[in-house]
């Protein structure tokens, strides 16, 4: 996750590198505009899928020290 995280904000330094100066200082401004409040949760809008068991795509301790 570490790795994912910090890839992004690499990603995301080298785009506003790219960008010319003008659209930079816009890119730079941060919208913190909350959603319309009648938006819906994205969440919400799939119905469950049956059977599903999340415990068999998440790994254990033991595996994710593997990885690393």
């Amino acid at each position: 996750m570490q790795k994912d995280l910090s890839t992004k904000i690499w990603l995301q330094q080298e785009a506003l590198k790219a960008i010319p100066e003008a659209l930079r200082v816009h890119a730079l401004i941060i919208d913190d505009t909350p959603p319309p409040p009648n938006r819906p949760l994205p969440i919400y809008q799939t119905p469950p899928i049956k059977d599903f068991d999340v415990s068999k795509y998440l790994k254990d301790e033991e595996e994710f020290h593997q990885d690393i």
